[in-house]
């Protein structure tokens, strides 16, 4: 997140192996208050804003690319304001203009070996993804590369895709 290398990596072959275990995944406004490495708090319903569907591996954009279907109905929902705030950075970004570092953040198990003498830690297998959360500053980059190219505001589902270098 703060742009600086870290000492974990997730090769992308890992990532493409995983995209099954993100199907129908929640995801969350913001991760919970608690959370860190070895802790975390529980997500709450009251932040759900939709679920991830449709994971697949993209070559093109070396990315793991998904929707994410909004639930936006109510216009009080979270939902609703991450649509809404979306809608406005790309029409910004479109317009030229810089918007903020928000992002996706996959809360996940997995299994990983450490290189001793580099102290990198390779994740070498997911087991489990909890929730793919959209966060401001993303710790492995993994930003919202497109929308749908008819955006259009009434429609509950979203492209996404994460980049496959978590190595930020």
């Amino acid at each position: 997140a703060d742009g600086e290398p870290s000492n974990w990596l997730i090769p992308a072959d890992v990532i493409a192996q995983a995209a099954p275990l993100f199907e129908g995944v929640a995801s969350y406004l913001d991760h919970p208050e608690l959370f860190g490495f070895g802790w975390r708090g529980e997500p709450q319903v009251k932040n759900l804003i939709g679920t991830i569907q449709i994971p697949h591996w993209d070559a093109q954009q070396d990315a793991l690319a998904a929707t994410l279907r909004l639930y936006d109905q109510d216009p009080n929902s979270p939902g609703a304001l991450v649509a809404s705030i979306l809608s406005q950075m790309l029409a910004d970004r479109d317009a030229g203009s810089k918007v903020p570092s928000v992002g996706l953040s996959a809360v996940f198990w997995h299994d990983s070996e450490l290189d001793e003498e580099s102290g990198v830690r390779t994740t070498t297998r997911f087991k489990k993804v909890d929730s793919v959360d959209i966060v401001y500053s993303a710790g492995a980059g993994g930003y919202i590369r497109q929308a749908l190219s008819a955006w259009g505001g009434s429609s509950p589902e979203r492209n996404i895709s994460m980049p496959e270098d978590t190595n930020d």
